[in-house]
């Protein structure tokens, strides 16, 4: 126990020492320190800190395993799976009971953007990405213009085949990304060719048309209700 002890020194021969004083104090142990969990992202780094016994806080990889540091402050290197670490204080070479301290790796997130899709020329198009709502913020890159929408469910009105990069982030600050490709066809063009009726009277004028642009897979209707690329037995004025 701390306190103040008197010490003597006999020789062989039987002859005494004036008693000594020796000051004596017993350092309690430490408790353990207090750190709380943490959890991050993929590939990210914690901050782990140490409080309420100290006055020097040892961070290890393991009990009776290596020494990672010293401090009130430990940070982990990059982490892709969830670890845990251990801390105790030294006081003056008393120490105190391992702290286990876990840093949880969040899963990732998987961002879908959607399957490749094609539009007509001129034609919108209303891009989505699924994880959505509440805790997500959302990023739309195209080429040339980075970030051009926040929203989750953007209108676009590409001129030319684009790809649309989104980047998911959620409340943790985690992101996934995701890319869809928007194919935008040619203008479609129908040439029409006509040959009048002989006269006032006949019915035997025709018509033709034939179609180019766009994604091909034609289809065609007329006026009469016709519905193939060639029509007959037009009449005057028809």
């Amino acid at each position: 126990a701390t306190g103040t002890y008197l010490v003597t020194a006999t020789s062989a021969a039987g002859c005494t020492s004036l008693p000594g004083t020796v000051n004596i104090t017993v350092n309690p142990t430490p408790g353990a320190p207090v750190v709380p969990n943490a959890t991050v992202c993929n590939g990210m780094t914690a901050t782990l800190t140490a409080s309420s016994s100290g006055p020097v806080y040892e961070w290890y990889d393991a009990p009776g395993g290596a020494l990672l540091g010293t401090g009130t402050n430990y940070t982990t290197p990059p982490l892709s799976a969830t670890t845990s670490y251990y801390v105790q204080s030294n006081a003056l070479g008393c120490i105190g009971p391992l702290t286990t301290v876990t840093v949880t790796v969040a899963a990732s997130i998987t961002v879908n953007a959607g399957v490749d899709d094609s539009i007509c020329s001129g034609a919108n198009y209303i891009l989505g990405v699924t994880p959505s709502g509440a805790g997500y913020t959302y990023s739309w890159d195209a080429p040339g213009t980075p970030g051009f929408s926040t929203s989750a469910t953007p209108n676009v009105t590409p001129a030319a085949t684009t790809t649309y990069t989104e980047t998911v982030t959620d409340a943790l600050g985690c992101t996934g990304t995701d890319a869809v490709m928007i194919t935008v066809g040619s203008p479609l063009v129908a040439n029409v060719n006509v040959t009048p009726s002989s006269c006032f009277a006949a019915c035997n004028g025709t018509g033709s048309v034939s179609a180019s642009g766009s994604f091909g897979g034609y289809t065609y209707l007329w006026s009469t209700g016709a519905t193939g690329t060639v029509i007959n037995s037009l009449c005057a004025n028809t």
